[in-house]
């Protein structure tokens, strides 16, 4: 009995090596590596699922970081990574599993069945926060509807006035105005 346990057991680690790694591997289909932030694969399924569900309300809001490249190159890929971090400063007013990180510097949370009064507050809140971190890290653009609600529509309505804004920052930019100002208390962390 005992040279049969000797004989199945690296089979049983084997085994119980393969399922984590696995389950390693289902988890970064859908989340972000970095964040943790559940990615586009999440929000894909999402949007799928949101068109079933009758929701009350709506919110989307979209967030890109503002010359990441920059940061990365300018201080260093530690703190480019630090920055791009604004997720958690999003699920800080918005529910985790609420934000997802759609690429290295774009960001998007939803807020279901929630008053615009609500969601205004939210995406205020967020922005004054990553303002209090650094003057223009980053460009938001949000929607919210009640009414005949596509989830796809509303995140691209609010992708859209990310974009527009995201313009005005660097046409601001080029005349001088809106440069980053990076506190110095996040460069010594």
């Amino acid at each position: 009995e005992l040279s049969l346990l000797h004989a199945v057991i690296p089979y049983v680690t084997q085994v119980i090596i393969s399922q984590k790694m696995q389950k390693q591997q289902e988890y970064l289909c859908y989340h972000d590596s970095l964040t943790g932030l559940m990615n586009r694969n999440s929000f894909v399924v999402y949007l799928s699922e949101a068109e079933e569900r009758e929701l009350q309300s709506l919110g989307a809001l979209s967030v890109d970081i503002n010359g990441l490249k920059n940061f990365n190159k300018e201080f260093g890929r530690e703190y480019g990574d630090e920055v791009s971090r604004v997720g958690e400063v999003l699920e800080e007013y918005f529910r985790p599993g609420s934000v997802y990180r759609l690429t290295g510097d774009e960001y998007l949370a939803v807020a279901e069945d929630i008053s615009y009064e609500k969601f205004m507050k939210q995406v205020h809140g967020a922005h004054d926060k990553l303002e209090n971190i650094s003057l223009g890290l980053a460009t938001f653009g949000y929607a919210w509807e009640k009414v005949d609600i596509d989830a796809g529509s509303l995140v691209s309505a609010a992708e859209n006035m990310m974009r527009e804004e995201k313009q005005k920052y660097y046409k601001n930019l080029k005349k001088g105005h809106h440069e980053p100002i990076i506190k110095e208390d996040l460069l010594s962390d």
